[in-house]
């Protein structure tokens, strides 16, 4: 074999190996990041526990200022990460430094081995994750799809809209805020490719009938309800609050109940499954 050809083949070679080990250690930080997302949705629903027990103790006792207090507290840590004060977040405060931890080590390590295989440009997008983190910013994860400036990942899980949005906020996005027909259709198409039925959005009107806002405030500037064929929304039964988006009749919009256990015929056990938002331009 030629020498030229033989060097070629190397080069190839060593140049298929060199993007396997890059794409090995990118998913290694994926990994990282879901399982570091896993244990802070742990630890958030541990602290909401001891909440819930110690709402649960001062009903019995019949103590309403102390029940009104805790459910504000509920309300602030679930909205807006504020700690209660009327638990212990001792432990929830160790086990979350201790997972901020070892992401930030993860992060670390991933920088230094995509370095050191010359993977440089692999190794900056890593280490602006790593500053993200550090810094307290919502750090996008690595396996988001981009769309404009906006950027997504699908969850299969079935919650409900409360939960969903719980989720996203703890991963400092939001559900989909969609605002035109561009983004209505990625969306769906995205959610279909992941086997998704369907999908919660983040509008409800379950402050004032009606009205549909953002859970920010804000107003809603785009709507695609499925006015046509099944008049929405309809408000059913008076309990349909939640915007979710149905990838079966092609991205147009329902209002459901909180946990719609009522329509098996949609997904497995009624719940749509969710998809998380993110705003590149946010914090520029």
């Amino acid at each position: 074999m030629p020498e030229r050809i033989t060097l070629t083949l190397c080069i190839a070679l060593t140049s298929i190996l060199v993007c396997c080990a890059d794409d090995s250690l990118l998913d290694r930080v994926v990994a990282a990041e879901k399982n570091y997302t896993a244990e802070i949705e742990q630890y958030r629903e541990e602290l909401l526990d001891a909440l819930a027990s110690k709402r649960e103790i001062a009903q019995k006792r019949g103590d309403l200022k102390s029940l009104q207090r805790i459910d504000d507290e509920i309300t602030q840590f679930k909205e807006h990460q504020q700690l209660p004060k009327m638990v212990s977040v001792r432990a929830y405060s160790r086990k979350m430094s201790l997972a901020k931890s070892k992401m930030i080590s993860a992060y670390e390590q991933t920088v230094t081995d995509l370095t050191k295989s010359g993977a440089i440009e692999q190794a900056k997008s890593v280490q602006a994750k790593l500053e993200q983190f550090v810094s307290g910013k919502a750090v996008i994860p690595h396996d988001a799809i981009r769309f404009g400036h906006l950027a997504y990942k699908v969850f299969p899980d079935q919650l409900t809209w409360e939960q969903a949005r719980e989720r996203c906020t703890g991963l400092g996005g939001t559900l989909p805020r969609i605002s035109n027909n561009q983004e209505n259709d990625f969306l769906t198409n995205l959610a279909k490719k992941a086997n998704l039925s369907g999908f919660w959005l983040d509008i409800s009107d379950h402050q004032r009938e009606g009205t549909w806002i953002h859970t920010d405030g804000t107003s809603v500037i785009f709507t695609n309800w499925d006015k046509k064929n099944f008049h929405q929304p309809n408000n059913a039964m008076r309990v349909e609050h939640y915007a979710v988006s149905l990838t079966k009749l092609n991205g147009l919009w329902w209002d459901y109940p909180l946990d719609p256990k009522a329509y098996p015929n949609l997904t497995s056990s009624g719940r749509p499954g969710f998809i998380c938002q993110w705003d590149l331009n946010k914090g520029k």
